[in-house]
């Protein structure tokens, strides 16, 4: 399954990357990666670390009613999923951070995963919220208006079937029980336990301080992104100043994480700069200096994160290749 996923994802990464060098003058690309300021590399990342600091927090609130487990014990959890996702195919590394919690917390992994899918859904929220804010300011370009509703669409949808399933959790068990009626009763109850298990890591949004607190950390988590960023877009010579600079930045923030929710390599290698060019262009930043703002920035977070996720991985005497094949075995 992995190798098949592999070969999809260098297939896509190929392609994407192809779509943004089109028309690409490579030597001014160089000339202008090689002109760029770099000072602002360095704060771009400490902002890049504090966000993954707030993303453990926010998760800690997720997991809370599951069990109460120490930011200091979460965040090389969080690291090793995500370095994992830079290195290996088809969002793997989602499944490697519930094998992990399982294996360092004893959680269930069927409820690792719900919080994890429930941290994906406040991101997709807050994305297009911030999109919604955006257009207000800015005339957003059709394949903008048309994603912002794409994505409003499945995020709502998400958002709503997760409250579904919270207000009306017996009924979610009993169609689940109906379902399972046609096969073996061990897969029926194997089914029902799977389905509990994760019901019991969407069970932080019964509690209303834990949504606001869920919330806040969510947007101060993308308010750190998006400062990073700004920061290196600062780095370039790009004809955007005062708010049109924020806006830009955020554009790019949420285009960027959006496109790459798409299949696509590990590390999201071709995705990434597909969408930075876009999201750049529609305000007029040359092609050349929006692929070297997006190949720049792509490059500090993945150094960042794989390297992190790299030392904890090596520190708790992790095996990449045992852990990214039983990963996706979600069987307690």
């Amino acid at each position: 399954m992995l190798n098949k996923a592999k070969i999809v994802g260098v297939v896509l990464a190929l392609v994407f990357l192809g779509i943004a060098l089109w028309k690409i003058d490579i030597t001014e690309l160089g000339n202008t990666i090689a002109s760029a300021d770099y000072r602002f590399v360095a704060p771009a990342a400490l902002l890049t670390f504090l966000g993954y600091v707030w993303r453990t927090y926010r998760w800690k609130r997720i997991l809370h009613p599951t069990q109460s487990i120490p930011v200091r014990r979460l965040f090389p959890v969080l690291m090793i999923g995500f370095m994992a996702n830079n290195v290996l195919p088809a969002r793997v590394g989602e499944f490697v951070r519930a094998y992990t919690l399982h294996k360092q917390e004893a959680v269930s992994k069927s409820s690792g995963l719900a919080t994890i899918f429930l941290e994906r859904v406040c991101d997709g929220l807050t994305l297009v919220m911030f999109l919604a804010v955006l257009s207000l300011s800015f005339p957003l370009p059709p394949w903008g208006t048309e994603a912002a509703y794409f994505a409003s669409a499945v995020f709502l949808c998400v958002g709503v079937f997760i409250l579904a399933v919270l207000l009306w959790e017996d009924l979610a068990l009993t169609v689940v029980r109906l379902c399972a009626q046609p096969f073996p009763d061990r897969l029926g109850i194997w089914l029902l336990s799977k389905t509990s298990f994760f019901i019991d890591g969407l069970r932080a949004l019964r509690r209303r301080r834990a949504v606001l607190v869920i919330v806040a950390s969510s947007l101060v988590v993308w308010v750190l992104e998006a400062t990073s960023y700004y920061l290196i877009i600062r780095g370039f010579a790009v004809p955007l100043s005062g708010l049109t600079l924020v806006l830009a930045a955020i554009f790019l923030l949420v285009m960027v994480n959006l496109g790459t929710m798409l299949p696509s390599a590990p590390g999201y290698v071709g995705t990434f700069q597909l969408f930075g060019v876009l999201a750049l262009s529609a305000f007029d930043v040359k092609r050349e200096v929006a692929l070297s703002i997006a190949l720049v920035s792509h490059s500090m977070q993945y150094v960042l994160v794989t390297a992190i996720g790299l030392f904890f991985f090596w520190k708790q005497n992790l095996s990449l290749r045992k852990i990214g094949s039983d990963a996706i075995k979600l069987t307690d």
